[in-house]
């Protein structure tokens, strides 16, 4: 079980009469308020998903980052043949536990499901470090694609990673950009990507 975040708050083992039958894994997202629906996956047989590598770095390729429970939980093929139409087309990135994350060619048919941290469309690649030397020059890109707010999304050393942010934010503040957006790292070529969030009105 998983409020999210990638925590897990609680693990229980039912055996007997309180299992359900024929159900091999289920995976439970716990509403994050108590008058909320619980979000759960289920597999009734185990299944053996072939995982393919990235590709290199291209726009209008989709980007998705996934609860980190759900991945742990062992059922997040499961759940992504629910949410596209073509399975075979996942691209997984060796990224860390905390943001596991996969590359597609369209949309998820629920953008906005719990087991999403984030989800959006490339709309820009960028061959260039995230660094404060940088920071301006990649706020001018999401600027020229409308974007009004941008989450970094990937791995950067922690005493650096307010400091960018800060800066992102204090540029962006009072801009009249209508698209949220993050900012993840390819992991192969290491080349940033400029992903558009949808839904557009989610929290960044």
């Amino acid at each position: 079980m998983s409020r999210g975040g990638g925590r897990v708050d609680r693990l229980e083992l039912w055996l007997g009469g309180v299992a359900t039958p024929d159900v091999a894994k289920r995976f439970v997202r716990l509403s994050r308020t108590f008058a909320g629906d619980d979000a759960v996956i289920e597999q009734h047989e185990r299944t053996q998903t072939n995982r393919h590598g990235l590709q290199s770095a291209r726009r209008n390729e989709w980007v998705t980052i996934l609860d980190a429970a759900l991945v742990e939980s062992g059922l997040a093929d499961a759940w992504l043949h629910e949410q596209l139409s073509n399975a075979s087309d996942i691209r997984w990135a060796e990224s860390s536990h905390r943001r596991p994350r996969i590359h597609h060619n369209g949309p998820l048919k629920d953008e906005a499901h719990p087991f999403v941290v984030a989800s959006g469309r490339v709309v820009d690649v960028l061959d260039v470090d995230l660094d404060e030397a940088n920071i301006d020059a990649i706020v001018a890109v999401a600027l020229d694609n409308d974007i009004s707010a941008m989450t970094i999304r990937c791995g950067v050393d922690a005493e650096l990673q307010p400091r960018l942010q800060g800066s992102i934010d204090r540029q962006m503040r009072n801009r009249q950009g209508r698209r949220k957006a993050f900012l993840t790292r390819h992991t192969t070529s290491n080349h940033l990507l400029l992903c558009v969030q949808y839904p557009q009105n989610s929290d960044t």
